[in-house]
């Protein structure tokens, strides 16, 4: 407990006491309180095990809180009780060590809740996180070439927000759309019209991630789509005879999602 300094408080005061005597006592009284102010921010287990405030008003409601070392209680006498320890609960808001937890009212059994790893919500029938992230971009590809090896790849670059988050995010990727040359089919138009000029028989389509780095200051990843054909030429006539064409690779739009965990 810390020492203390009090003064000698030790005056008659009368209708004679002069001025100087009033000085002194008011300057002792300020003293005391100087003190007291020190001891009360210096309580500790030794000299006080709790502190309890209370309010209360006319009709008899009340609030108070009691502090210990290691444990706060509030109450509320115009609402349910909320206790202290491990978790502060007043039936609709649940504030513990795991998170801060609100129920829906009007679907019993449901909630939200705040937690140290994300939020969640309960639903009647399972559980669902959200807040975790989500992204989604689509890639359109202007590349009318045809390629005889697999075309290169496309980067794309991630938002901040997932940088160093490759464990605990979820790549989807898909196709976005196709034409008739990434299908395996091409028409020339010609005087007399359109004609088929090819079509494939064997159709391969590819999207997947090449390479990847989320922990660098620009994160990103590298994907390859394309398709791949194999079929014959149909003869025409600068091309009488028609024939293969054995490797034919074109890139294609695809979209790519991002869910965090």
């Amino acid at each position: 407990m810390p020492a203390l300094n009090l003064p000698n408080l030790n005056f008659n005061i009368d209708s004679g006491t002069d001025k100087q005597t009033l000085e002194q006592i008011v300057d002792s009284l300020s003293k005391y309180r100087k003190e007291l102010n020190f001891l009360l921010m210096n309580l500790d287990t030794d000299n006080m095990p709790f502190i309890e405030s209370k309010l209360t008003d006319i009709d008899g409601n009340f609030s108070s809180i009691i502090q210990t070392v290691d444990d706060v209680t509030l109450n509320f006498s115009n609402l349910k009780t909320l206790t202290g320890g491990q978790q502060i609960n007043n039936g609709v808001t649940t504030i513990s060590p795991t998170g801060i937890k609100v129920q829906h009212t009007n679907f019993p059994g449901q909630y939200s809740e705040m937690r140290a790893d994300g939020f969640i919500r309960q639903w009647a029938y399972g559980q669902a996180k959200y807040l975790n992230d989500i992204w989604v971009s689509t890639i359109t590809s202007t590349d009318g070439n045809s390629y005889i090896t697999e075309p290169p790849a496309t980067r794309i670059y991630l938002p901040q927000s997932f940088r160093g988050r490759q464990l605990t995010t979820e790549v989807f990727l898909t196709v976005s759309g196709l034409n008739n040359t990434q299908l395996g089919s091409k028409y020339d138009i010609t005087s007399t019209g359109v004609r088929l000029a090819w079509y494939g028989t064997w159709l391969d389509i590819e999207i997947n991630i090449v390479g990847q780095n989320w922990d660098v200051a620009s994160p990103y990843i590298d994907i390859k789509a394309f398709t791949y054909v194999n079929g014959p030429v149909i003869p025409s006539y600068s091309n009488p005879t028609g024939g293969n064409f054995t490797e034919n690779y074109r890139k294609i739009s695809f979209t790519v999602m991002l869910v965090g965990r």
